[in-house]
């Protein structure tokens, strides 16, 4: 984690589809995970993006969506 992206949250199980395993690499996804634990939830919509901030507080499931290829 880089000063500028400093975790927001802290993590339980983390797990990647089979679609994003197939097509990214181990660092990549560890990039992109860095950015979900700064709370940076990709090309998520508001509402997602807000059901996501509820669920950090609330310690549940929440999704983000990177479409970075």
């Amino acid at each position: 984690m880089t000063a500028g992206n400093p975790v927001k949250f802290q993590s339980g199980t983390i797990v990647a589809t089979v679609g994003a395993s197939s097509v990214a690499t181990r660092e990549e996804i560890t990039r992109l995970v860095h950015r979900h634990l700064s709370r940076d939830w990709g090309d998520v919509d508001a509402a997602d993006a807000k059901a996501n901030e509820r669920a950090v507080a609330w310690r549940k499931r929440f999704v983000e969506l990177s479409r970075e290829r």
